[in-house]
């Protein structure tokens, strides 16, 4: 199991900030704690998601594939395999 840093602190004025440094721009800040991690869970999200579609189709141009596209009632599969870190 993968672990990454999670920041909590306070800004000046009393709002709660959540970053994880382990991925760029992800940075929330929120009225309560539970807003910030809110935020920044979603953040953490994107991005990983982001970079699943970027490796992907990385890993599809090298075969000489491209993404199928959405159709419904239609199941695509393609295996690739992601490096313990992300980012």
């Amino acid at each position: 199991m993968n672990f990454f840093e999670i920041i909590v602190r306070s800004s000046k004025d009393g709002r709660f900030i959540v970053a994880c440094p382990a991925f760029p721009n992800c940075e929330s800040e929120g009225a309560s704690l539970e807003e910030a991690i809110e935020g920044a869970i979603e953040k953490i999200a994107d991005n990983v998601a982001i970079n699943i579609k970027k490796q992907l189709k990385d890993s599809l141009r090298e075969i000489g594939k491209k993404l199928p596209e959405k159709r419904p009632f239609e199941f695509s599969s393609v295996l690739t395999r992601f490096p313990v870190s992300l980012n």
